[in-house]
Parts: structure tokens; sequence; C-alpha cells
């Protein structure tokens, strides 16, 4: 169907008889189309994919001020900070921070965040 409107536009742009659309137009047509909604996905995709990152990056931020205000907590204690947030988001965001060096696991099995000192060095927040 955008094809065909396509088609007409062009159609009219070229001045053509008001009869018929030739082949050669409607071809343009269907590739200006193509060209189109593989650009209104591309922009779709990238939008989406923004607001994820983003929605992402604010829940890393939340569980890294839970983690400065109240310390080194159990898994279980990070469980019942985040009751409303389901485990599997819970754990993504968690291993998103140990990965980026934000937070880490003790040897006692503790989860605390780590703080960077001016010289670049990371330091627990204990």
């Amino acid at each position: 169907m955008l094809a065909a409107k396509i088609g007409q536009i062009l159609h009219a742009w070229r001045s053509e008889s008001a009869t018929q659309i030739s082949e050669q137009t409607m071809r343009v047509a269907v590739a200006k189309t193509k060209a189109l909604i593989r650009e209104s996905d591309a922009n779709v995709n990238e939008a989406v994919g923004s607001d994820r990152k983003s929605e992402a990056n604010e829940q890393e931020a939340r569980m890294l001020a839970k983690l400065r205000v109240h310390g080194a907590l159990s898994d279980r204690d990070l469980q019942r900070k985040y009751k409303r947030l389901p485990l599997e988001e819970r754990e993504k965001t968690l291993d998103s921070l140990l990965e980026k060096g934000q937070a880490r696991r003790r040897e006692d099995g503790l989860i605390e965040a780590v703080r960077h000192d001016g010289d670049g060095e990371r330091e627990s927040t204990l």
C-alpha cells in the first residue's frame, strides 16, 4: 500500500500520463518504500534500545546508592531491599555493577559498593 502511494507521488512528479503508472516508476517506488521501512525500523530499534539502556542505568544507580547507604549486604538483604523488582532484573543489575567494578562480592559473600579514589584505584566502601 505504501509503495503504491509512493508510486503515485513519483508518477505525479515526473508528469507522466495520468492514466497509468509505469513499471519503472513502481520499481523505484517499491525500492524507496523498502528503504523507508528499513530506516523506520532502525529508528524504532534505536529508540527502544536507548530507553532500555537508560532504564538499566537508572536501576544500577539506585542499587549502587542502596549499597552505599546500607553498607555491605547479603544477597538476601539485597533482595529484601527490592521486593518489587523481579529476581532476574535484580540479578542482571547486580551483575552489571560487578562487571563494571562499581560493586564487589567480598570473601564473606557480602556485596558492597566500590568507590574510586583520585588516582583511579578502587577501594571498598568500608
